[in-house]
């Protein structure tokens, strides 16, 4: 994204990331996922449980796939599970909606990670997950600031309903 910016102007690059936010607001909405985040070309939310994250983590790869792929433009997506703190965050002038927290933190560095069209899920998702999904080889991550390596799982496809779920701290 920061090599195609700098060849873009601003009205292309914020046109994109426009198309880019509503396309992953839709999807993340049409799962009851909270309130996205939106910062550069990252998008963050959470959900209910870890099955509905991670389909609609699979669904949200091909959605941004359609929209990202015109300007040679690709995503990956990281999922991890643990508490958050939601709301309005900021100084007493300026406030945001944020969601913060080590389960977000860990999120972001499994998503850095991520190949362009990849889905990687932590092994604390992993292992609730574990029945009825389909991943390829696990992975160490060096993840910035974790002082142990986080260890990742690509998650190719649903194969069976999922045995279980996460509390509401699944984070995308």
């Amino acid at each position: 994204f920061t090599a195609w910016s700098e060849a873009s102007s601003p009205d292309e690059v914020a046109a994109m990331l426009q198309t880019y936010y509503e396309t992953s607001e839709q999807v993340i909405a049409s799962a009851h996922g909270h309130k996205p985040v939106f910062v550069a070309d990252l998008v963050m939310t959470h959900f209910g449980s870890a099955a509905t994250a991670a389909l609609t983590a699979l669904r949200l790869r091909e959605a941004v796939a359609a929209v990202l792929a015109p300007a040679a433009l690709g995503a990956g997506i990281g999922l991890h599970s643990g508490d958050v703190i939601v709301g309005l965050i900021g100084s007493s002038q300026t406030r945001s909606y944020n969601i913060l927290g080590d389960a977000v933190n860990t999120a972001q560095r499994i998503e850095t990670a991520a190949q362009v069209g990849e889905v990687l899920v932590s092994a604390d998702v992993h292992e609730v997950l574990i029945d009825g999904w389909r991943y390829g080889p696990p992975r160490q991550i060096h993840a910035k600031g974790k002082s142990q390596p986080v260890t990742a799982y690509p998650l190719l496809e649903r194969s069976l309903e999922p045995s279980a779920d996460l509390p509401d701290e699944a984070v995308l």
